[in-house]
């Protein structure tokens, strides 16, 4: 399907519609059923259309009304049809679509949005909503060589999948084929390899989510990623009842990577069908990085970053100090008191006085003997802790 909406001239789109047996050519809402009666001698002409009897009607725009620019975007993500999680990579994907909504018709097109009376959204605010929104049109990546630059397409891609978890799927296996027709896309455009959600060439900067706070994250029924996946973590039950996934890509300075200190050995996704970029039955990562021994200590009382982190060498604390707090994949509790390990992935600068280590915390993978588990996420500004872990044996680590 995919390639049919990357390859369609012009798709119309029933957007006011709720599901496949619902009518989108209904009355208008009341705000436009006010709407003064046209005047064709000073409305616009935009087109003619020639009747089946041979007379001649003409097609103006209509009059212009109070309502703000911005909330012609509002009327095409906010439809029914556009909370679907499959439609948001047939939006992205097809050149020009005609939005159907409750209130009006519009068009959308790889240069512009317009109304009925042919207004056209501000340039700058237009551009900004196509990128935090992620409706991304194909040709806008030729526009210009910054577009098919690898790490400009890294960096929408969040901002992607952040607006994609929020859409509704009635099956919760299509998490990751309904994601696929845009993985392709990106990769046909110099993104890398494509692994259950994030890029590889990205590594270990696309490894840095997190479960939002104080967020009570339930778990899939079924598998549905690699530890090291955002689309493991499980889901929390948003608006009518919507399973939507739980992790979050933090943008602050604790979690936005400088430096690197991990690489990429290797790194594979086993398909569950044919298709390279959909559901995934298992799937590895092979970091070279310094690896640490560290224990747990807290009280595990809440499901957020409540518990500390404390060196050990055996049974000796090396200082009794505390280094900061995990963002937990999970419930903190369930993690308390064990004894995990913590590897270095790389650096954040707050400004030329703070600097961060950004690490993830591992324990043994009890599925496959010798690999380990992604169960958190931890950034502190901690010089002991840059030290301990800068001064920690090289490993190379598997992670499932």
């Amino acid at each position: 399907m995919a390639t049919i909406y990357n390859n369609a001239y012009l798709v119309l789109a029933a957007s006011q519609a709720a599901n496949s047996t619902s009518g989108f050519l209904d009355r208008r809402d009341e705000s436009f059923s006010e709407t003064p009666q046209l005047d064709a001698r000073n409305a616009l002409k935009i087109a003619k259309l020639r009747n089946l009897n041979g007379t001649v009607s003409h097609i103006y725009c209509r009059e212009r009304t109070s309502e703000p620019l911005h909330q012609h975007r509002y009327k095409v993500e906010e439809a029914p049809l556009n909370r679907r999680g499959w439609v948001l990579q047939e939006n992205t994907l097809l050149r020009r679509i005609v939005h159907f909504t409750n209130s009006e018709v519009l068009w959308e097109c790889i240069e512009c949005l317009k109304c009925e009376y042919m207004e056209i959204e501000d340039d700058d605010l237009e551009e900004n909503s196509r990128i935090t929104a992620g409706m991304v049109r194909n040709a806008q990546f030729t526009r210009t060589k910054a577009y098919n630059a690898p790490e400009d397409l890294h960096k929408r891609w969040p901002h992607l999948i952040s607006r994609y978890k929020g859409l509704v799927l009635t099956h919760d296996s299509d998490r990751l084929p309904a994601l696929s027709g845009l993985a392709r896309l990106w990769q046909s455009r110099g993104a890398g390899e494509y692994l259950a959600g994030i890029w590889r060439d990205h590594m270990p900067e696309s490894l840095l989510w997190t479960k939002g706070k104080n967020t009570e994250c339930k778990r899939w029924d079924g598998y549905m990623a690699p530890s090291w996946s955002p689309f493991s973590l499980g889901y929390v039950d948003g608006r009518t009842s919507v399973r939507r996934p739980a992790f979050i890509f933090d943008d602050s300075d604790s979690y936005t990577m400088t430096e690197r200190a991990a690489q990429v050995v290797d790194a594979q996704c086993s398909p569950v069908g044919n298709d390279p970029m959909g559901a995934v039955k298992d799937g590895f990562i092979t970091l070279k990085c310094r690896m640490g021994a560290i224990r747990v200590e807290g009280n595990g009382r809440f499901h957020w970053a409540d518990s500390l982190l404390v060196p050990y060498r055996g049974d000796s604390p090396l200082h009794p100090g505390i280094w900061g707090v995990v963002d937990w994949d999970g419930p903190a509790g369930g993690f308390f008191l064990k004894d995990v390990s913590l590897i270095l992935l790389g650096y954040g600068d707050r400004n030329s006085y703070i600097r961060y280590v950004i690490a993830m915390v591992l324990m043994p993978s009890e599925t496959v003997p010798g690999n380990y588990k992604r169960i958190g996420l931890l950034s502190s500004p901690r010089e002991d802790l840059r030290k301990f872990l800068e001064g920690a044996e090289g490993r190379v680590v598997t992670i499932v």
